[in-house]
């Protein structure tokens, strides 16, 4: 049992999930690593998980008050990441990757295999209770397929005969035996470094006689290659000169209009005849009468 504000200045509450006491010291550590308390809680729950095997309501209550954030925090968080698991599961898990490349390599044998020898099929746990199977998309590791994860560890270009061999030394010997016995095959996907795969030595301390470095070669250095020069192009030709068309001669001059009558337009040589005129007036008769009966 153990005993946390809750968040939001709520009073104290109990809670039916404690970590171990090195557990704890673990989750101090990480809380230090971050610039809020919320921001630890993925790594926590790993923790967690790692002590329960599964996320169950009591263990999303301890995160909650132990990061001062609220439970549907911790729940969304815990809904949206497969590898929390939200049930109880087996002693061991195990993921058979089932995308196109491990499943063009046999993935779909190596799934049948693992559902007839754990009595289940994926999402199920095995009789005995030592495997938990599941179906992953992907598992980064398209190269070496098939292959299976089992709680933290990558064994790749599976065969059957393997696959039995591996999965029997889970179920005899426990998790950190087989691992042991598989640390030279096997690809760690955690966050401490198995048996097996320490890091290197720390270099030696100052003072001490250095190691002989290699002689130094120095890289050739590129042939110089002249940019070619643009290939000269000769200007255009200058358009030919072309003379401008010569005027043309002046019209022949017309000949001079025809006397006409006072008043009548002039007409020239080539035009029509004036339309026909009306007859002049006849000259008015002054002969008086007395000079008519003389001649008469």
């Amino acid at each position: 049992m153990g005993t946390y504000s809750g968040p939001l200045g709520k009073p104290e509450s109990t809670m039916a999930f404690a970590l171990t006491p090195e557990r704890e010291q673990q989750v101090d550590d990480i809380i230090t690593r971050y610039p809020t308390r919320r921001a630890a809680l993925i790594p926590v729950l790993w923790v967690c998980q790692k002590q329960n095997s599964w996320i169950s309501p009591e263990v999303i209550d301890y995160v909650a008050a132990r990061l001062e954030i609220s439970a549907a925090a911790v729940k969304g968080v815990v809904t949206f990441y497969t590898m929390f698991h939200e049930h109880e599961v087996g002693e061991n898990v195990v993921w058979v990757c089932r995308t196109l490349s491990c499943d063009l390599r046999g993935a779909k044998a190596v799934q049948e295999h693992l559902e007839e020898r754990f009595g289940c099929h994926a999402g199920g746990t095995s009789k005995n209770g030592k495997f938990s199977l599941f179906k992953a998309e992907c598992l980064a590791a398209c190269g070496q397929g098939p292959m299976i994860q089992v709680n933290d560890r990558y064994f790749e270009n599976l065969d059957l005969t393997k696959l039995d061999q591996i999965l029997d030394a889970y179920e005899k010997n426990g998790a950190e035996a087989a691992e042991k016995q598989f640390a030279d095959t096997a690809v760690y996907n955690g966050h401490v470094a198995p048996p097996g795969m320490e890091p290197p030595p720390a270099r030696p301390s100052v003072g001490a006689p250095a190691a002989q470095k290699p002689a130094s070669i120095a890289p050739p250095k590129p042939a110089s290659i002249a940019p070619p020069k643009p290939a000269s192009i000769a200007p255009p030709p200058k358009p030919a000169s072309v003379a401008p068309p010569a005027s043309a001669p002046p019209a022949a001059a017309r000949p001079a209009p025809k006397a006409t009558l006072v008043g009548m337009p002039a007409v020239g040589a080539s035009s029509p005849p004036p339309a026909d005129t009306a007859a002049a007036p006849a000259a008015e008769d002054t002969t008086t009468d007395d000079a008519k009966k003389g001649e008469e």
